[in-house]
């Protein structure tokens, strides 16, 4: 790995998706964003809710913010009940297939993390129904719903947690490998992944550099092209 002490480009945790949980159940509503879900009335103290909105909490859509368009998804098949689940989500396009595809992943929540069996499905916006993917890597059993996929190269990655790996899902041929985590990143704590321009990129803070460590995949999967930089906090942040 090499090693520099600045960067210049901006890092960033980017995660390109128009995917919103809803709150409102009229779908033939002509609003632009389908996520307005907490609209009170009343004064700070004691808000009162416009509507309900517990029987719609789960509802999932995808929406394009630059036209307004959107579109309510069906619930995914052979689901428990949703409060005893833990959802997370992902989001993007199928270059081969011309198809957008929401991918979730579905945990029980009152069950031992070690015990957990993560079940994945996939949402074809081309095809309008889910289905379930085999063999999910069983890092998911550890996911949250906060854990949402980073989209790069066709496919999504998340830190593989209690490992020393990202792993990855392709979305055109919907299966998950593995992306070598940078070697001086492995036993540091409190982990991110983010993309830097193209790049794939890890993070971590180091509070006795006073400042984070940040590696970046300059060429994927190449274990041996990742670049540690260390940047320093600004004064007064």
């Amino acid at each position: 790995m090499q090693h520099t002490g600045a960067v210049t480009q901006r890092v960033h945790s980017s995660f390109q998706i128009s995917i919103q949980i809803s709150s409102r159940g009229d779908e033939e509503d002509d609003y632009g964003m389908p996520l307005e879900s907490f609209d009170y009335r009343g004064d700070e103290e004691t808000p009162t809710k416009k509507s309900p909105v517990n029987d719609y909490a789960d509802d999932i859509f995808v929406w394009n913010p630059f036209t307004g368009v959107y579109r309510k998804l069906p619930d995914p098949e052979d689901m428990s009940d949703d409060d005893e689940m833990c959802r997370a989500y992902g989001f993007g396009y199928d270059s081969a297939a011309d198809d957008y595809k929401v991918f979730m992943v579905a945990v029980e929540r009152y069950v031992p993390i070690e015990d957990r069996v993560p079940m994945v499905q996939i949402f074809s916006l081309k095809i309008g129904s889910w289905r379930r993917v085999e063999n999910p890597d069983r890092c998911l059993q550890y996911i949250s719903g906060a854990d949402r996929g980073l989209l790069l190269k066709g496919a999504l990655h998340w830190i593989k947690k209690h490992a020393e790996k990202i792993t990855a899902f392709d979305l055109g041929e919907e299966k998950f490998y593995d992306v070598p985590a940078p070697p001086e990143q492995r036993f540091l704590a409190h982990k991110g992944i983010g993309i830097v321009g193209e790049y794939l990129c890890m993070w971590t803070p180091t509070p006795s550099f006073n400042g984070s460590v940040v590696c970046v995949m300059k060429e994927y999967l190449n274990e041996k092209s990742w670049i540690l930089y260390r940047i320093r906090r600004m004064r007064g942040t």
